[in-house]
Order: C-alpha cells, then structure tokens, then sequence
C-alpha cells in the first residue's frame, strides 16, 4: 500500500472504529433498510474501498453492499464515464484549483 494510503488510514482509523461498530449487529447505519445515512456516508468513504480494511471488517462489508446497491452502480459508472471523457490537463487543472 502506497503511504499515502497508510496514512489516511491511521488518520480514520478510530473514526472508522465507530461506524464498524454502528454496522457490527445491523445491516445498515440506522437498521435493516438503506437510508440517507448510509448515502451520505458512503459517498464520502467510498475510496476506502481500495484500502485495507481488515480491522474493521463490519465496516467493509457495508460499505461493499452501499456500493454495491444497483443506483451506486449506475453513478459510479456515470462517474467512470466522465473521468475517461476527461482530459488529463482539465483534471489536473481542477485538481491544482481545489488543492487537491
């Protein structure tokens, strides 16, 4: 893993401590059914998806099944779509004007 990657994840690792533990004896941030909880969560994490998220395994296999919901998979492919219609000098540009 690139240390970048290592060191974001010691930075969430407690925060992400408590989310597996939210998702530990439900399927979902708030129960049973997908809510906007999950949406909003899920959206901002979902990079982790590629980390190594061995220690918190409750976690992972939610935000697996977030990602996996048939509207996330059509996002994310509307977002593949957009990135490879993208050219590498408008995306750096972006990415120099947000810091990134």
């Amino acid at each position: 893993m690139p240390p970048s990657a290592d060191e974001a994840l010691k930075v969430v690792a407690a925060p992400f401590r408590v989310l597996d533990a939210a998702v530990a004896k439900q399927t979902y941030l708030l129960g049973d059914e997908f809510t906007v909880a999950d949406l909003n969560v899920a959206a901002v994490i979902s990079r982790a998806i590629e980390m190594d998220l061995s220690a918190v395994p409750n976690l992972k296999a939610w935000l697996a099944r977030c990602l996996a919901r048939p509207a996330a998979q059509k996002a994310l492919a509307l977002k593949t779509k957009a990135d490879n219609e993208t050219p590498a000098e408008v995306t750096r540009h972006i990415a120099k004007i947000n810091r990134l």
